[in-house]
């Protein structure tokens, strides 16, 4: 699927609600080839896991390529956590698979 159905920002917009509104610690992870939302955030950068990352508003912001590195911070964070998925690939579905199975997809 192309690009703008606004996916993204519903994504982002989602993430900001639950940590500003309710409360939540919140994860959003951008999984794929493209960053477009990378100068959203403001640059400073955590480290989550292994992974660098940023916090923004109080929401933390990874962007990644790599689907096992993803579902090791997924294991380890506590709170709410938005994935926002590119592409279905081999790595993706992994990611993808991972939510089905530990039941956060509904």
């Amino acid at each position: 699927m192309k690009g703008g159905y606004g996916v993204t920002h519903l994504c982002l917009t989602f993430a900001n609600y639950l940590k500003s509104k309710e409360g939540f610690e919140v994860l959003y992870i951008k999984l794929g080839d493209r960053f477009e939302v990378m100068e959203l955030v403001d640059r400073n950068q955590v480290v989550i896991g292994k992974t660098a990352g940023y916090r923004y508003k109080g929401v933390y912001y990874i962007f990644a390529k790599d689907g096992d590195e993803i579902i090791q911070i997924m294991n380890s964070f506590r709170g709410v956590i938005i994935v926002d998925i590119d592409k279905l690939n081999e790595s993706t579905e992994r990611v993808f698979d991972f939510c089905k199975k530990k039941g956060y997809l509904r």
